[in-house]
């Protein structure tokens, strides 16, 4: 018994089920050129019954861009990560764009690597929060437009969306010291991101405008994904004795609970 081979529907099939040209199909499913109303409904019907989809790679050749946007988030079992990703698909959807979401945990090479995909799938443009300068270099040399999100690291000209981590650090810290705290244990990512080193300017600063004095011993950096994270936090609340901690993320607050 013979098995019938499968293959993808072309523009050719649609336009023999609805007996037209193929350059007609063409121009009706892709929007752009005129094709009459009534030819128009017939080639749609066609390619809805046949199951046709549109060949992205080729289109993309042709057109030396895609509807595709890629975005490179530092870890998605993290919250804040999983719930931005969720915000930049319902937005480019709404576009009529695609997302395709990668997590280069916060590593170098791995963003890299990420970029490297993006320029190879012709990206119309990359949102990530950055790791490190490479990446943004590198899809900007190749004339990709980036947006930096939570963090600035890029050397090239890019946009980005960021807070005022400075104000917030020197808020947070504030608050504390009008409670009456002057032992404020700051934990915060051990980076030289833009996030990190606001915050821990704020934490300076408001102590500097109470005329309080910053003990160093208070100021623990703690790296990613560190597996003993709730331990040196515990070892700062036993050496250091702080009566209040600013914990400079969402993960570093979650390990405090658990101490």
């Amino acid at each position: 018994m013979s098995v019938q081979q499968l293959r993808p529907v072309t523009l050719a099939d649609i336009a023999r089920e609805a007996g037209t040209s193929a350059s007609t199909a063409s121009r009706a499913l892709s929007g752009r050129g005129y094709v009459s109303p009534l030819v128009k409904d017939r080639l749609l019907e066609a390619a809805e019954r046949l199951g046709y989809v549109p060949d992205a790679s080729a289109r993309t050749l042709k057109q030396r861009t895609s509807r595709v946007v890629g975005v490179a988030v530092s870890d998605l079992g993290n919250q804040f990560y999983a719930l931005l990703a969720a915000g930049i698909e319902q937005t480019l959807r709404q576009a009529d764009y695609q997302m395709v979401l990668v997590s280069d945990n916060s590593d170098r090479a791995q963003e890299l690597a990420c970029a490297r995909a993006f320029l190879a799938m012709r990206a119309a443009g990359v949102i990530m929060t950055p790791a490190d300068r490479a990446a943004a270099s590198l899809l900007a040399r190749n004339g990709v437009d980036v947006v930096e999100v939570d963090r600035q690291l890029a050397d090239v000209p890019c946009d980005a969306v960021v807070i005022d981590n400075e104000e917030g650090g020197r808020l947070a810290t504030a608050h504390l010291l009008e409670l009456g705290h002057r032992r404020i244990g700051l934990l915060v990512a051990d980076t030289d991101w833009t996030t990190d080193a606001g915050r821990l300017a704020g934490y300076r600063a408001a102590h500097s405008a109470a005329g309080a004095v910053v003990d160093e011993r208070l100021i623990l950096p703690i790296a990613f994904h560190a597996p003993d994270a709730e331990q040196q936090i515990a070892e700062l609340l036993v050496s250091a004795a702080p009566t209040a901690l600013f914990a400079a993320n969402n993960q570093l607050a979650e390990h405090a609970w658990k101490v």
